[in-house]
């Protein structure tokens, strides 16, 4: 590890954490904490957990149906296999996986995640979720496929922008360094944060600058973890990214666990 890098992973270590909350205000009609926790979808009564395989660009792997988010007509997950195929010929693959889960005991949502804009919502069995549990969305988009490419690292577009556009860090918040660009306007209502886990994942996300102007504010860009050639997308609450590198290091289990049972 490079001595920037080091520094990035001092920074995310040592530097201070606070708190914050997004939920439903109330929870929907037909959506109660009476009811039992819902075990299959609610548009199609598939089993919650029945495991699904995907080729995901030549890399196997099988995930619960709760995790993956379906299209809104189809009852099964795109190019998902109740059982694995004897050989790949032949097997459309996906050029990434979408999934969902909750923070921080990596359960699947109980509700359709596609429908629903809120990152705490209510589910049916369960009291209305507060601080510390929250939805995190993601896409596996670079599955273990080696460094030959592979699309640009986070921390290598942070240099660059240091180096060619002249950007400079702003400030430090939840151990990620914090840049802006006012010259472009496209940009001007986003913050960058850039960031190293302890465990080796960099981080770019793309986060509101004043996200008390908009009604659910969201941090989203992309995860490398250079070691294994593993690149996600992931999406999530603005007001949980001082648990980013809780985060990523689940999305990094559920990932793993997800190809290790694909490859069995």
């Amino acid at each position: 590890m490079d001595s920037f890098k080091r520094l990035l992973v001092a920074v995310a270590v040592f530097v201070g954490q606070a708190t914050g909350a997004w939920a439903e205000k109330e929870c929907p009609p037909g959506i109660s904490p009476d009811k039992p926790v819902a075990t299959v979808s609610e548009r199609f009564g598939v089993p919650l957990d029945q495991e699904f395989y995907y080729n995901l660009r030549g890399v196997w792997m099988k995930v619960p149906y709760g995790y993956v988010p379906t299209a809104p007509m189809e009852p099964l997950p795109p190019a998902g296999f109740a059982e694995k195929p004897d050989s790949d010929e032949g097997v459309p693959q996906l050029e990434a996986l979408g999934f969902s889960f909750w923070m921080p005991n990596l359960r699947w949502p109980e509700r359709d995640m596609t429908t629903i804009p809120w990152f705490r919502p209510c589910e049916d069995g369960r009291t209305i979720p507060e601080d510390g549990a929250f939805i995190v969305n993601g896409r596996i988009t670079w599955p273990w496929l080696g460094e030959d490419g592979a699309p640009i690292s986070p921390l290598v577009r942070y240099r660059n922008g240091t180096r060619y556009l002249r950007l400079v860090p702003v400030r430090i918040e939840h151990g990620l360094v914090v840049r802006e660009n006012p010259k472009h306007q496209a940009d001007i209502a986003f913050s960058y944060y850039f960031g190293v886990t302890p465990s080796g994942a960099e981080v770019e996300l793309r986060c509101r600058r004043n996200p008390s102007l908009v009604p659910n504010p969201s941090c989203s860009g992309d995860v490398w973890w250079s070691e294994e050639a593993l690149g996600m997308f992931i999406f999530f609450s603005q007001h949980d990214v001082e648990h980013w590198i809780d985060i990523l290091d689940a999305a990094h289990d559920l990932a793993t666990q997800w190809r290790d049972a694909g490859e069995r």
